[in-house]
């Protein structure tokens, strides 16, 4: 047996070194690197596939495998793909069991219970307490087999005697490899585990998803290569105290990335929601200071969110800038382009942002709504009707063209917004359904809806 070899990994990007630092040179994260034993004779796969032409490949050979829900096959792109690996993370607490569950129920319907069972392996519970969480969402659980395991070896000998058609690893920080001395969670582990249910997976033509952690500040815990091996990425989000949850793609290789599903928590499990402009603004009484109807694109999907803004007096000499579901640095600029070029005193206000429901957007366009908000709160004036805006902010105060203009009206006029503001440039919009106003400056957007005394 070769002797073991010494390698150094970064916690952050899975880059290894043969020698120790205090920072990574990959990824430039400032923490050490972490010390974990290998083995040489374990990095070659047992696996082996033949090359095929890939003239000699139709996509006709590809059938992928559909929900019942709707909204989940749009997050996958219409579907699993066989073989494909998927990674759903999110923060404790916020449903990622109970949604693997459901999943696992609605492949159920399609599956014949005796030939292709799913397979559910969890490391963190025991089956009592699936079966008590199975219970409470009224699923059908004939045709799921729970595994209690950590070891990635005994899995994959239990999935390579039953043959699912589906299986589901909750989580994939405690699953381990016993040809490695490290413990469950640690970076060596997490890379061999993903290696070897990821080689098993395309061989045997079968999806596999893995749940997992995130850490304080949102990611994914472990190293980046992670989501590299992986063909689909997950985010489920939102207030764990709140109703909704939002299942979002950050990565896809068979489908379009930043596809939304929304859910509501109940106590019976997450219930899908088909129309999520409606009920994002359900709760939205009428025109108010400080909100404005804004209408983004979440992957394929044109949908309205309401952006409202607090401005509030202030005496300390660093006045606060705190944003919920967009990007602080992009409320910073907004700020500083609304205190210089429409000459509205913010400078010593406190402004908060906030997209209620959880939801969040890095969109450019969602600019004017947040100004136009930000200024309503600061002079306290309502707007006469609803009003949506769209549009891209420039440092010079200028509105840039918007991209897919023509869905966004259209999903305005269904929910029967009244008035949209758009930027001059770009398309040119007519509609006898809704008042669309061009302008071409954040000073002529605020003088047109009539929002300063």
């Amino acid at each position: 047996m070769s002797p073991k070899a010494t390698l150094y990994f970064c916690k952050n990007c899975g880059s290894e070194n043969s020698r120790w630092m205090g920072f990574c040179h990959v990824c430039g994260m400032n923490e050490p690197l972490v010390e974990a034993p290998t083995h040489p004779e374990n990095i070659n796969s047992n696996v082996h596939l033949s090359p095929k032409p890939i003239s000699s490949v139709t996509s006709n050979d590809v059938k992928r495998i559909e929900f019942a829900s709707h909204e989940i096959n749009r997050v996958f792109g219409g579907g699993i793909v066989p073989g494909s690996i998927i990674l759903m993370a999110g923060e404790p607490g916020i449903g990622k069991s109970t949604i693997l569950l459901q999943l696992a129920n609605e492949l159920t319907f399609n599956t014949n219970s005796t030939d292709n069972p799913i397979l559910y392996v969890s490391g963190e519970e025991s089956i009592n307490q699936i079966k008590l969480r199975s219970d409470r969402i009224e699923i059908d659980q004939k045709n799921i087999l729970a595994l209690g395991e950590t070891s990635v070896e005994h899995a994959i000998q239990v999935m390579n005697s039953i043959k699912p058609k589906f299986v589901i690893i909750d989580s994939i920080q405690t699953i381990f490899s016993e040809s490695l001395s490290s413990t469950s969670g640690t970076v060596q582990q997490l890379r061999e585990c993903c290696r070897l249910l990821t080689l098993w997976g395309k061989e045997n033509d079968t999806p596999i998803i893995f749940s997992g952690h995130v850490t304080k500040e949102g990611d994914i815990a472990g190293p980046k290569v992670l989501e590299h091996m992986v063909d689909v990425v997950l985010h489920l989000e939102g207030d764990t105290l709140g109703i909704y949850r939002l299942l979002r793609s950050s990565k896809n290789r068979f489908g379009s990335s930043d596809e939304i599903a929304l859910f509501e928590m109940r106590a019976n499990g997450l219930i899908n929601i088909n129309d999520p402009s409606s009920a994002i603004l359900s709760s939205r009484s009428g025109p108010s200071a400080g909100s404005i109807i804004a209408p983004i694109i979440q992957g394929s999907r044109p949908m309205l969110v309401e952006v409202q803004a607090l401005s509030s007096n202030t005496n300390s000499p660093n006045p606060r800038r705190l944003a919920s579901g967009i990007d602080q640095s992009r409320l910073l600029m907004i700020s500083a382009v609304l205190s210089k070029r429409t000459k509205i005193p913010i400078l010593n206000q406190d402004i908060i942002v906030n997209i209620p429901g959880g939801f969040r957007t890095s969109e450019p366009t969602i600019d004017l709504p947040v100004a136009l908000a930000i200024t309503s709160s600061f002079t306290g004036i309502t707007p006469a009707t609803d009003i949506s805006a769209i549009g891209e902010i420039g440092l010079n105060g200028e509105l840039r063209p918007v991209q897919q203009i023509q869905r966004r009206l259209q999903e305005v006029i269904r929910l029967g917004i009244p008035k949209i503001l758009v930027p001059t440039r770009g398309e040119k919009l007519q509609s006898d359904e809704i008042d669309i106003i061009t302008v071409n400056t954040l000073s002529e957007a605020i003088n047109a809806i009539e929002i300063m005394p």
